[in-house]
């Protein structure tokens, strides 16, 4: 979380706000790789839609990142994010 966070204060945020860029993902599916008691890792499946001040039209982009969780006090957290 907190390198995360730190990336996307110096860097997304910046860049999303000076080229007006706006940016939408939705989970098209999702299958786990490995489950255990407290963790398990899946594979998660995206469509991105982007559109900046320079390109109104959206562009779409399908991608999967892996997901690591983890169970903290009864609730699944993320603990991992891991783009492919």
């Amino acid at each position: 979380l907190d390198y995360y966070s730190e990336f996307a204060q110096k860097f997304v945020v910046p860049a999303a706000k000076q080229k007006d860029i706006h940016a939408t993902a939705s989970v098209v599916r999702a299958a786990p790789i490995t489950v255990e008691s407290d963790t398990a890792q899946v594979l998660v499946f995206l469509n991105q839609a982007t559109t900046s001040r320079d390109n109104p039209e959206p562009a779409q982009a399908a991608s999967a990142v892996k997901v690591g969780l983890a169970k903290v006090d009864g609730n699944w957290l993320i603990s991992s994010f891991d783009p492919i």
